[in-house]
Order: C-alpha cells, then sequence, then structure tokens
C-alpha cells in the first residue's frame, strides 16, 4: 500500500515537471516573473507619476472638504435664524416651523440621499451627526 501511495506521487511529481513548458533560458516559465523588469529609472518615473496623481487627488478631496464644510455652516446659519425666527412667533406656529425646518434638513444632509458615492456621504453623514445632536439637544430643552 505504501508503495502505491508513493508511486502516485512520483508519477505526480514527474507529470508536473515535465508538463510545465520551459522557455529558451532554460527557466521555467512558473518561475519567471509576470512583467518583463524594468530599469531603475523607470520605476522612478513610474512612482512620481503615481505620486503626482495622488496629490491631486488630495487637493480635489480638500476642495471638497472645504466645499461641504461652506455648505455646513451655510446651513448652520440658516437653522439658526429660523429657530430665532420660531422662537418670536406666537402659538402652535413656530413648533410646526421647527417640525418643517428639521424635516428638510433630515431630506438635505442624510448620507442616504447623497446623490454620489465616496466622499460625499462621508460628509454628509458628519454634517447630519452635527446638526442632529444639536437639534436633539433643542428638542429635550423644551
Amino acid at each position: 500500500m505504501e508503495i502505491v501511495g508513493i508511486f502516485v506521487i512520483l508519477a505526480f511529481i514527474l507529470i508536473v515537471i515535465f508538463l510545465t513548458p520551459i522557455n529558451p533560458g532554460g527557466v521555467r516559465q512558473s518561475d519567471s516573473p509576470p512583467n518583463p523588469p524594468t530599469s531603475p529609472q523607470q520605476r522612478i518615473e513610474e512612482l512620481e507619476a503615481q505620486a503626482e496623481r495622488l496629490r491631486a487627488s488630495g487637493r480635489k478631496i480638500i476642495a471638497q472638504r472645504d466645499e461641504w464644510k461652506g455648505r455646513a455652516l451655510s446651513a448652520e446659519a440658516k437653522l439658526t435664524e429660523a429657530a430665532i425666527k420660531g422662537n418670536n412667533e406666537h402659538g402652535n406656529d413656530g413648533a410646526d416651523r421647527y417640525a418643517a425646518l428639521k424635516r428638510y434638513l433630515a431630506k438635505q444632509f442624510h448620507p442616504d440621499n447623497a446623490p454620489g458615492p465616496g466622499i460625499e456621504k462621508i460628509v454628509r453623514s458628519e454634517i447630519f451627526k452635527e446638526i442632529w445632536s444639536e437639534i436633539d439637544r433643542l428638542d429635550h430643552q423644551s
């Protein structure tokens, strides 16, 4: 039984050895690198190009962050103005406006309503968390 097992293993090894193609340099193709080697200068140029692409992406992300920060500050100012206006109103009209503003903010800044994937959803999520925590604080005060 052991001899049969050894024979099967030996046969398998021989099949693998003989079926693996050999390139003209005498090295089995499975041992050679998938891409031809590049010169160090070419590799440096590739890395520099990649670094520049990453820098450009970083600048774009920072610009988007600043844009969203401006939008958040604008929305916060509108919210404060609406809250002040709502406090000056008489009767239940202020509560109705507060509820309408709350729905508007939820619709505008909730991450599920973001039109695209990526950084926009993350930024919306952060803005929503900040605004909503303040709304919750105001709800618990009254």
